[in-house]
């Protein structure tokens, strides 16, 4: 999909991400729209051959057309700092 990303962070799980994320102001979201609500691997990353436990971390992140180049440096910079203190996150549900 156009202006769509999924990201898949194999220490964490997506609701903990999403939490974390959306404390910052960010608005993102776990798993696939259509298994919204439901902590389920996802079907589109099992069918590339990721493993059941790695797609439970993954996020999905949509762009429209109101986000700024700085909106997304300043969540590149959000997930870089979450990303590197693990230990803040890890085994988060």
């Amino acid at each position: 999909l156009p202006h769509h990303l999924s990201y898949v962070a194999q220490e964490f799980t997506g609701p903990a991400l999403v939490r974390q994320l959306d404390g910052a102001g960010f608005g993102i979201s776990a798993g696939s729209a259509c298994q919204r609500g439901q902590l389920q691997p996802s079907r589109v990353l099992s069918a590339m051959g990721y493993p059941a436990e790695v797609t439970l971390g993954a996020i999905r992140i949509s762009l429209g057309t109101r986000n700024t180049l700085a909106a997304v440096d300043a969540l590149a910079a959000a997930m870089q700092s979450l990303l590197s203190t693990p230990v803040s996150l890890a085994g988060a549900v």
